[in-house]
């Protein structure tokens, strides 16, 4: 896992956020159960964060759907935004993704304008509301439920020579305890 690779190697198509997974490793969140015959590995799912249930869904790259609903109950738990600030860079690509133009005093006429404009020109808070703005249009075709399909990522198990090994000293250790009763 943490090398992002399958058992047979294979890279991992990389998540957004970098620390997705670092719950996951935690040792105090995985257990073995092992029988005479093969040996399971797996997450404890209770807890905070349901760090199982997030392995599954990696593991054997599970659809999850998402509503409006979820999206503003999840935003709400963000801290508010310094509205005053500059502009995002996020926000800059939006507004110009939108068709967001700028009057030219000069030219009397309304131009294009760069990322690093709109982002010295504008505020947080001006930008947002541009930007709600102009998308009013767009709020009729607006998505209110929406899939995220994750790809699947062998986040545990073991290559061919490791599942022998294990088979073996787990035969090697049931027959010397057989051995010693």
């Amino acid at each position: 896992m943490k090398e992002g690779k399958n058992r047979d190697g294979r890279k991992w198509k990389q998540p957004k956020k970098k620390a997705i997974f670092k719950k996951i490793n935690q040792k105090k969140r995985t257990y073995i159960k092992t029988s005479g015959s093969h040996a399971v590995i797996g997450y404890k799912s209770g807890g905070k964060g349901y760090a199982g249930a997030i392995a599954k869904a990696h593991a054997k790259g599970l659809e999850e759907k998402f509503t409006v609903e979820q999206s503003i109950k999840n935003l709400k738990k963000k801290s508010l935004p310094a509205y005053g600030s500059k502009a995002t860079r996020a926000q800059a690509k939006r507004l110009i993704s939108l068709g967001y133009k700028m009057w030219d005093k000069d030219k009397k006429a309304y131009r294009k304008v760069s990322q690093t404009k709109i982002m010295s020109k504008l505020t947080f808070g001006q930008a947002g509301l541009i930007i709600n703005l102009l998308k009013e249009e767009e709020k009729e075709r607006k998505k209110t439920q929406w899939t995220i399909k994750r790809p699947v990522r062998e986040l545990l198990g073991n290559t061919v020579n490791e599942q022998n090994k294990i088979r073996t000293t787990e035969l090697e250790r049931k027959m010397y305890l057989k051995q010693k009763s």
